[in-house]
C-alpha cells in the first residue's frame, strides 16, 4: 500500500536505477554545475498537511525570495484546472467500481466511505478509485489540512514570481487509466476496509518526511507489497 500513499505527495527527488540515493537528510535540494549559469532548487511536499506542519523554514523562503520562478507539479495559478481535473476523475470507456468487487464488499465499502467522507459511493462509483483514496487523505491525518504548494505558490506570488507547472492534468490523469482498474479498486477496498491502514502508513510516512530522511523514503517506498511495485516507472521515476 505504500506506493499508494506516496502517489499522492509530490516528492521531487527521484532515483533512476543506477542512481545513489542521497544519505544527507534535507526536503531541500540545490541544483548547480555542470555548466548551470544560476542555481536552482527542489524542495519535497506532501500535497497535503496539518497546520503545524505547514510552517517553512528560513531557509526555504529565503532561497524562494532569492528565485525568480516557481514550478509546482501542476500550475495551480491556472483558473482552469479544478474544470481539468474533474473532466480527467471519471472511469473511462464508462467503467464503474462496482463491475471490480462482489456487492456484499461493494455496500461495505460504501458504509466505510460514507463514515470517513459522508459521501454515498454510489455517487462517485464512475471516478478511477485512486482518486477516491485521495478523498480519504485527510480522515488519515485527522486533522483540517492545508496545501503546501498553495502557501509557497502565495509566497511566490507575493513578490511577482512567475509560476508554472511541470506537468499537465491531462498528463496526470491519465496515469490512472494505465493502471488496471481492477487493481485500483482492490486498493481502496483495502484503504475502507481495512481499520486504521491509511492512517498508520501515512503518520509513518509523514514521520520519515519531517526527517527529510531521503533514503529512507526510498527504502519504504521501494519495501512494498500492493501490487504497484510493477508502475512505479508510470507514476513516479518517469
Amino acid at each position: 500500500m505504500k506506493k499508494f500513499t506516496l502517489f499522492f505527495t509530490a516528492l521531487t527527488l527521484v532515483f533512476s536505477a543506477s542512481a545513489q540515493v542521497p544519505t544527507e537528510k534535507s526536503l531541500l535540494w540545490e541544483i548547480s554545475g555542470n555548466g548551470l549559469k544560476e542555481k536552482s532548487y527542489l524542495y519535497g511536499t506532501f500535497h497535503l498537511l496539518c497546520p503545524e506542519d505547514l510552517v517553512f523554514n528560513k531557509k526555504v523562503t529565503e532561497k524562494l525570495e532569492a528565485s525568480k520562478a516557481l514550478y509546482l507539479e501542476l500550475d495551480f495559478s491556472n483558473p482552469q484546472i479544478g474544470v481539468e481535473m474533474q473532466m480527467g476523475m471519471m472511469m473511462a470507456d464508462g467503467h464503474t467500481i462496482r463491475e471490480y468487487t462482489d456487492s456484499a464488499t461493494f455496500a461495505r465499502m460504501g458504509d466505510s466511505l460514507k463514515a470517513k467522507v459522508g459521501m454515498p459511493i454510489e455517487m462517485v462509483n464512475s471516478i478511477k478509485p485512486m482518486m477516491l483514496a485521495s478523498m480519504l487523505y485527510p480522515s488519515a491525518l485527522g486533522c483540517n489540512p492545508g496545501s503546501p504548494e498553495l502557501e509557497l505558490m502565495k509566497l511566490a506570488d507575493a513578490k511577482g514570481s512567475k509560476i508554472a507547472g511541470l506537468e499537465t492534468v491531462a498528463d496526470q490523469m491519465k496515469i490512472f487509466d494505465e493502471i488496471p482498474y481492477k487493481l485500483q479498486v482492490k486498493l481502496l477496498e483495502e484503504y475502507l476496509l481495512s481499520k486504521d491502514a491509511l492512517k498508520k502508513e501515512t503518520e509513518q510516512m509523514l514521520g520519515i518526511y519531517r526527517k527529510g530522511d531521503v533514503k529512507a523514503m526510498h527504502d519504504f517506498m521501494e519495501d512494498d507489497k500492493s501490487g504497484l511495485g510493477g508502475f512505479m516507472d508510470l507514476m513516479l521515476y518517469n
